[in-house]
């Protein structure tokens, strides 16, 4: 608004020696007619006062061109004459320059109008599809938990079975039962791991994991961990050897912890061959723990390694071997959730070897 106003008066100045110019030989109304028409053509944002600016200049040098220069009531001097024309010829030159400005400045305007319209419409739409895509993830989670939680009771009654029927067997000792018996326990335990991989991932997703955190003597909890699954590993003969250096406690999460080291075990143990041995070591050292799992396995192959972390990859010469492609996906996630992180160096035939790092002392978010 107050730029109009500036506008208007300048304007007017402008028409009051322009009609001075008119009307008195050259002297001062010359002067301020060209004073006030270059900050009148600077200021304006209006073009139509340019143009009609432009008009009057016109105007003036046309009536240059047909007034003699020898009449003193309208012109002193052929020097001034010409100085009036050169002027108005300036002001003619302005015009033109501020109204090619204007234009390409209101294209401008236009542009980022259109841009902006286009930026709306682009987010509405990506706010439409996030939105469908939560819903439809939320979906998924509860399904995946819901399947996991009813699938559980049936492989308990399984499980039970195979319990009583290995209890009246007991006498017996029938050894083609017993290695039925035991085919149903190991079956019931692939499964039972399957479904609990299902439900974290399901877990993670929805984010409904609580996070706790309490004091770990690290050496004990790991060699808990190995020898319940000890189990898995004297099946094919294989041998787990634990090592530890430094400190002995931390405070950080015992679930996600034990979940991880499972994980990464168990994928030792499966994808190792009879007969050898996997590395289990932990350090501490500047209030930062580093575990590292060890196999001399079938390895990871090279064009497999970008995406062995996305969910429900396996890498192409797993397709033998059971497994759901989900394992390293929730440690990669848990250690995330413990502030850690997850790296491995691997070769095909060669095995692979899987170091983890997280704070010895866990802060969670909640507690900063």
């Amino acid at each position: 608004m107050r730029s109009t106003y500036i506008n208007l008066i300048l304007f007017a100045f402008f028409i009051m020696f322009f009609c001075l110019d008119l009307y008195t030989p050259l002297g001062i109304a010359d002067g301020m007619l060209y004073i006030t028409a270059i900050p009148l053509l600077l200021f304006f944002s209006d073009s139509r006062f340019i143009i009609i600016t432009s008009i009057l200049a016109i105007f003036l040098i046309i009536l240059g061109f047909f007034l003699s220069p020898s009449n003193p009531n309208i012109l002193i001097a052929d020097v001034a004459f010409i100085n009036r024309l050169f002027a108005l010829f300036g002001v003619l030159f302005c015009s033109l320059m501020i109204l090619k400005i204007n234009h390409k400045q209101n294209q401008i305007i236009k542009l980022n109008n259109n841009l902006e319209e286009k930026v709306k419409l682009r987010t509405a739409k990506l706010t439409e599809l996030l939105a469908k895509e939560t819903e439809l993830n939320e979906m998924k989670s509860n399904f995946i938990s819901m399947a996991s939680h009813e699938l559980r009771t049936p492989l308990a009654a399984i499980n039970s079975s195979a319990s009583i029927i290995e209890m009246y067997n007991a006498n017996e000792k029938d050894e083609k039962l017993i290695k039925h018996i035991n085919r149903i326990y190991s079956n019931v335990k692939n499964l039972s791991d399957i479904l609990n991989n299902f439900l974290s991932l399901g877990k993670i997703e929805s984010g409904k994991i609580t996070i706790g955190h309490s004091l770990i003597n690290l050496p004990e909890f790991i060699n808990e961990v190995v020898d319940e699954l000890d189990v898995l590993a004297n099946k094919k003969n294989q041998r787990i050897i634990y090592k530890h250096r430094g400190d002995l406690v931390i405070d950080n999460s015992d679930e996600l912890l034990r979940n991880i080291l499972i994980n990464l075990i168990s994928n030792a143990i499966k994808y190792s061959q009879e007969n050898t041995e996997i590395i289990v070591t932990s350090f501490i050292e500047n209030k930062n723990v580093t575990l590292t799992v060890q196999d001399h396995g079938i390895g990871i192959p090279e064009k497999d390694q970008s995406k062995l972390f996305t969910p429900f990859f396996r890498a192409s010469n797993t397709k033998s071997i059971q497994g759901t492609g989900i394992g390293l996906n929730i440690v990669k996630q848990y250690l995330e959730m413990m502030n850690g992180q997850i790296s491995f160096e691997s070769k095909n035939n060669e095995g692979a070897t899987f170091n983890i790092e997280f704070p010895q002392y866990l802060i969670l978010s909640s507690e900063i």
